[in-house]
């Protein structure tokens, strides 16, 4: 399969980041990662769908009886995820444009700190709700910066290399799921940097 530019420099950058990422990140991952994992003991999920799964960090901290599935481009970030979880996620490698599930296969997606790297967020937005049940949960932490600086790094991120596309505000994420057919949306700073969005299928 060939990559875009931007997908190849995502997977080339966290093949490379796989091997300290857990330590290297976690206190950029912390906060929307802990709001996710609250929104989830809250309401909690008998499925679940981890796309950018990364090393599987919010995967494994999940308890009970839950159907764990993680994606990510990056196969090195899967062999990671894979010595934590072993075989109790069902952990593949692919695109989130793409995801190698039926219809109607989980209870909750979420996406953390991976959404800025989508080149077609409609796309996996459709992907998402493809593969959510009736009232399933779409949940995505990422980062959204103060108006102007915001602004600033999508001039700029074309220039890093790093495989990210777009820093999206408030009002265009729920653009985006409303377009995909989610509703009931609800948006939360966790940071001055990052955001939660949760949102349900119509």
């Amino acid at each position: 399969m060939t990559l875009s530019r931007s997908k190849q420099e995502s997977l080339e950058t966290f093949n490379k980041a796989a091997t300290d990422y857990d330590s290297s990140y976690e206190n950029w991952t912390k906060p929307t990662h802990s709001f996710i994992l609250a929104e989830l003991r809250r309401e909690p999920a008998s499925s679940i769908l981890d796309v950018g799964c990364g090393t599987g960090t919010m995967l494994s901290a999940l308890n009970g009886d839950v159907r764990k599935a993680g994606l990510d481009l990056a196969p090195e970030m899967v062999n990671k995820a894979r010595e934590k979880l072993g075989t109790d996620a069902d952990l593949r490698v692919g695109d989130a444009e793409r995801l190698p599930w039926s219809n109607d296969s989980f209870d909750v997606v979420t996406i953390n700190l991976s959404f800025h790297h989508y080149e077609n967020p409609e796309m996996v937005l459709a992907e998402a709700r493809r593969v959510l049940r009736n009232e399933g949960r779409v949940i995505i932490g990422d980062v959204c910066l103060p108006f102007h600086l915001n602004r600033l790094a999508n001039l700029l991120m074309r220039f890093r290399h790093e495989g990210g596309v777009h820093f999206y505000s408030e009002k265009e994420m729920r653009t985006l799921l409303n377009k995909a057919g989610f509703d009931n949306i609800s948006w939360n700073r966790t940071t001055r940097r990052t955001f939660v969005v949760n949102a349900r299928v119509v």
